[in-house]
């Protein structure tokens, strides 16, 4: 869709739209950022990958966590390799459960 340039936007706007809901419902339902795989994560993830892996889920997370998401969840993953990295990553800059 060509929308990574607008991934922080877009995350964040997500969590927004999803407080919004909750406010209006009354409840105390729980938001979650949810994360996939950037599939880049096969084989052997040398250096230089893994920093440009782990700057996509920085990219993902933050603006998620900035806009008050109460979980992470990572899913679909195929690789270990790579949820690994997304949970170094999740846990690096957010406190709440992954």
């Amino acid at each position: 869709y060509n929308l990574g340039g607008q991934v922080e936007e877009i995350n964040a706007a997500g969590v927004r739209i999803a407080q919004e809901a909750v406010k209006e419902a009354g409840s105390s339902t729980v938001i979650a950022g949810a994360v996939g795989p950037t599939g880049e994560g096969s084989g052997f993830i040398d250096d230089e990958k893994m920093e440009e892996i782990k700057a996509a889920y920085r990219e993902q997370i933050v603006p998620m966590v900035q806009a008050g998401v109460d979980i992470i969840i990572l899913e679909t993953f195929t690789y270990l390799s790579e949820i690994r990295v997304a949970l170094q990553v999740a846990k690096e800059v957010f406190a709440g459960p992954v």
